[in-house]
């Protein structure tokens, strides 16, 4: 395409051009990938799982929206991923046994 300083492009020919954006449905695919090959204790792999959870969230996908606040806490316990866990009923008996048992063994260290 060659442009010059006076001429214009018309906006439905750049666009066609333009790479297609990733959608909600592949940041979720793409976050579980990278969750899977992250070791669960980088502090990184935390804020992946808050982003995944997120677009999770976005698809009205509550089963795994849960899922990643727990890897989130999981991987970075600080006390808001902790309290995530307890703003739903499902959330608490799903994940409240499993962050005890991290916090126990992490308290143990």
């Amino acid at each position: 395409m060659d442009l010059k300083a006076d001429s214009t492009i018309e906006p439905a020919k750049t666009l066609r051009k333009a790479p297609l954006l990733p959608t909600i449905g592949y940041c979720r695919v793409i976050g579980k990938e990278t969750l899977d090959r992250i070791e669960s204790d980088l502090k990184i792999r935390g804020e992946i799982a808050l982003k995944t959870a997120q677009a999770s969230s976005c698809l009205n996908d509550r089963e795994f929206m849960k899922k990643f606040w727990y890897e989130a806490y999981y991987s970075n316990s600080t006390i808001p991923n902790y309290l995530r866990l307890f703003t739903d009923g499902e959330v608490i008996r799903e994940y409240k046994d499993l962050a005890e048992k991290k916090n126990r063994r992490t308290a143990c260290i």
